[in-house]
């Protein structure tokens, strides 16, 4: 016999369709003991690496599906070509600001919060600089890249004790990449500064 009956018959009956023995919580389709163990495993299973893909994966697909319907992908209005209605849009702007300001001052935080070489503690003015200049790694990045780039490549580094940022005020790092002579320098010009 397929599922699809004893789910259909489970649930006319009233009964949870996962058990089938005890009838199902109001206006759900299973009883509490089954949707606890439902939420405790989607729990366990969003943390798995496998687990993160196959969402993501999921999220993908429903996105590029609803772009070909031409809907909204977060309330399925019609738009036009677009993949956000104003609304939704305004939403995820907001949404992605806050997530910037929250990660940077995380980074700031824990960085000190003040320029390592004058002092100054407005994080307005504050900068993210290398200690050892790279080439232009982490440098140029704006929106989602630069928020991965403080949460796999900064706040790791901090945690970890290595002292590869530090925090500078503007001044202080124009003034550090004038003397130092810090541009976009190609892979091997910057082995070479090291090594000499």
């Amino acid at each position: 016999m397929s599922t699809e009956p004893r789910y259909a018959n489970a649930k006319l009956a009233g009964l949870c369709v996962a058990c089938r023995k005890v009838k199902a919580v109001e206006s759900r389709s299973m009883c509490a003991v089954c949707l606890e163990k439902r939420r405790l495993h989607d729990a366990y299973y969003r943390k798995t690496e496998n687990g993160r893909e196959h969402i993501k994966a999921g999220k993908k697909r429903r996105y590029y599906r609803q772009r070909a319907r031409g809907v909204c992908t977060h309330c399925n209005v019609p738009v036009d070509g677009r993949s956000y209605c104003d609304r939704c849009h305004e939403t995820v702007k907001r949404a992605a600001y806050e997530l910037h300001k929250r990660r940077r001052a995380e980074v700031l935080r824990a960085l000190g919060g003040q320029c390592a070489h004058c002092g100054f503690s407005d994080a307005r003015a504050l900068q993210i600089d290398h200690v050892i200049p790279c080439c232009g790694k982490g440098r140029r990045k704006s929106g989602h890249d630069y928020v991965r780039f403080l949460t796999q490549d900064v706040l790791p580094a901090i945690i970890a004790g290595k002292n590869l940022y530090q925090l500078l005020c503007a001044n202080c790092n124009w003034i550090k990449r004038h003397e130092n002579d810090e541009r976009l320098v190609s892979k091997y010009e910057l082995e070479e500064r090291v090594r000499g």
